[in-house]
């Protein structure tokens, strides 16, 4: 992981970004280019390292995309709970 001199509003967050240091590193992209595919904004997990306020659904939604998408073989960083992946959508009516 990383030694951030970075100031997080909660443990939840600094987890969040560690969870997307440790995807990035394990799929060799940048931070804002995981940023810009799990957040929809290239400079969302800097923004968020600098103290802003990230809502607990954005949180949960982000938490999940990594869960959908994390590379096999990898292992899950500490701290939270993994969630199941999102069932597949096709075949659906």
């Amino acid at each position: 992981m990383f030694a951030s001199p970075h100031k997080f509003r909660s443990s939840e967050t600094q987890w969040l970004y560690e969870l997307a240091d440790a995807y990035a590193t394990a799929t060799g992209q940048s931070i804002r280019t995981v940023g810009r595919k799990a957040a929809s904004q290239g400079l969302f997990f800097e923004r968020m390292a600098d103290n802003k306020d990230v809502t607990s659904d954005r949180r949960r939604r982000i938490v999940q995309w990594f869960a959908d998408r994390w590379p096999d073989g990898t292992a899950w960083p500490k701290g939270f709970e993994r969630p199941q992946k999102t069932p597949s959508l096709e075949g659906a009516a």
